[in-house]
């Protein structure tokens, strides 16, 4: 897929403005980088703004708030950033009647983005004629270094073995289960990461 391909399919997508997005990310594969790392969080990062409001913790929920604004600022996620921005800027002068009127349609706007960015998954998917096939024991062995690395938590090893391995021609099982430990990798769920590993088929 050409980057005109690509830069077709996300000025399509709901909710952002692309020329923002390259803006502050300099170029279209680090932008790309950015909006799987930002839609791979929204599960988790929901989870911890729900909290945060439920437990009526408004100092969390103001952080949480300044956090997404920033990440949303730079995908080009105009409406969401600015209202994360007037929710900070309510948390920090401690207007809660604001944040309690906004804050449903501020996370269901977040998490709305869910399914804007699975424009990704096309994105993402390099032509499967194009790859060529692993050979089974190099797979084996990078689910070993895999399993080794989950279990010391290093992020960045587990990245760069599933980065790889995305470069080749896998089983339906095996893409599904790659696909599987990205999202749990971008959430930094490692007690799944290691379930999945010891549950898949060989």
């Amino acid at each position: 897929m050409t980057e005109e391909d690509i830069l077709k399919i996300l000025d399509k997508t709901e909710g952002i403005v692309v020329a923002d997005g390259l803006k502050y990310c300099g170029s279209l594969p680090a932008y790309i980088k950015f909006l799987n790392s930002y839609r791979g969080s929204i599960e988790s990062k929901s989870a911890d703004i729900e909290n945060a409001f439920e437990s009526g913790d408004y100092d969390t929920y103001t952080s949480k708030a300044h956090q997404l604004k920033s990440s949303s600022r730079i995908i080009g996620a105009q409406p969401l950033s600015e209202l994360a921005e007037k929710l900070e800027a309510a948390g920090k002068t401690g207007d809660i009647d604001f944040i309690r009127e906004n804050h449903e349609s501020f996370l269901q706007l977040f998490k709305s983005y869910y399914q804007s960015l699975s424009v990704l998954t096309k994105i993402n998917a390099p032509s499967k004629p194009g790859r060529k096939e692993i050979p089974r024991e190099e797979l084996e062995e990078a689910y070993q270094a895999l399993s080794e690395n989950i279990s010391m938590m290093d992020y960045d090893a587990v990245e760069t073995i599933l980065s790889s391995l995305k470069e080749y021609s896998l089983s339906d099982p095996d893409e599904a289960l790659v696909e599987l430990l990205c999202k749990h990798l971008n959430n930094m769920r490692w007690d799944e990461m290691e379930k999945a590993i010891l549950n898949r088929k060989l």
